[in-house]
């Protein structure tokens, strides 16, 4: 187990710590490959004049996103980090030919019974400062022995009113999802190497997950109308392999023109892998 006085434990001195701007070129190239990794087929993402899906940003907030897990003066255990949660709240689309910043920051240290939680908030701007989106990540670092989540029942997909989207995921699934995000951890890529983390094996992107389920929540809850998904959070419960077949269970609220979206993401086995809310502009059809 991590304590305050292990010295591997992650250093809290640098709470504060900033990272970045990294500096992307938007390009209808990155975009396509972007929705298709994410098992999107919206028109809107493949053509030259299109959009890019909300959660395409995040292939510009990762590289700072990642930056404070290595490094060094942080002492974080990389082989052991997993993605506990990640919210992002959305301004503006990206189109080709945009340009967007990002930079990221550690908001703190939290040190549990498990392991370690590390608080990272994250924004994305565009070249003249305009927004584009902000969130925080949550990293989990396990202590030494502890396995990953496992799945639960879940408990959204057969409650009145629930919309459901079924998605299958490719064998290649986290090759495509890593060749858009630039996330090559090998746990995702390396199945000898993951089940020697004490993970089933190779398991896909958390945030592959989460933008799977965001695209459902788009077609499936906000009429298709990417410009209208404002937020997004989601709890990353389990790992997820390359190969299942995931439900995307979604059950809406409306008040003040806004559109509230309680979704649960399940596999093949029906156990719950992540749970999550999201808002969108305007009422749902």
């Amino acid at each position: 187990m991590h304590n305050q006085g292990d010295e591997m434990a992650m250093n809290p001195r640098l709470a504060g710590k900033s990272y970045g701007p990294h500096v992307m070129q938007v390009t209808a190239e990155h975009i396509a490959s972007y929705a298709l990794a994410t098992e999107s087929r919206h028109h809107p993402y493949y053509s030259a004049g299109g959009v890019a899906p909300p959660m395409f940003c995040i292939t510009a907030i990762y590289p700072v996103m990642i930056a404070p897990v290595h490094d060094a003066e942080l002492r974080c255990d990389y082989a052991r980090l997993v993605h506990a949660s990640q919210t992002l709240t959305f301004a503006r689309l990206l189109r080709p030919g945009m340009e967007v910043r990002t930079v990221s920051r550690i908001r703190s240290i939290d040190v549990r019974p498990s392991g370690e939680m590390l608080h990272i908030d994250v924004t994305a701007a565009e070249a003249d400062g305009s927004p584009v989106a902000y969130g925080e990540t949550m990293f989990f670092i396990r202590a030494e022995g502890k396995a990953g989540g496992k799945g639960k029942a879940g408990t959204l997909a057969n409650a009145e009113g629930v919309r459901l989207v079924k998605v299958h995921l490719g064998t290649d699934q986290a090759e495509r999802y890593a060749k858009a995000s630039g996330d090559m951890n090998p746990i995702h890529l390396d199945a000898a190497y993951a089940r020697e983390q004490g993970l089933p094996g190779a398991i896909l992107h958390g945030l592959c997950t989460m933008g799977v389920a965001h695209h459902a929540v788009i077609d499936g809850c906000l009429g298709a109308r990417p410009a209208a998904l404002k937020h997004i959070r989601m709890r990353f419960l389990a790992p997820v392999l390359p190969g299942d077949d995931l439900t995307v269970a979604m059950k809406m609220s409306r008040a003040g023109g806004e559109t509230r979206v309680e979704h649960e993401v399940l596999n093949g086995a029906q156990e719950a892998v992540a749970s999550g809310v999201a808002y969108g502009a305007g009422d749902a059809p």
